[in-house]
């Protein structure tokens, strides 16, 4: 994904497709790692808040982050 892509992508939110995909691969396999969250994700550490709720989300389904 470019800059430009990122920039022009609509703010994740619980409701995005990215984090649909992601809660959906945890329930799956159990598990997600931080590089499927980053891979998917790859601003995500630049809002905190976002990566909280996230791992919140994700903890509260029973999904571990590796």
């Amino acid at each position: 994904m470019t800059i430009a892509e990122i920039q022009q992508a609509p703010p994740i939110t619980s409701d995005s497709k990215v984090w649909k995909t992601l809660m959906q691969r945890g329930k799956q396999r159990g598990f997600v790692t931080y590089d499927d969250i980053l891979g998917l994700m790859p601003t995500v550490e630049t809002d905190i808040e976002l990566l909280d709720e996230l791992l919140e989300s994700l903890g509260n389904a029973g999904i571990e982050v590796t």
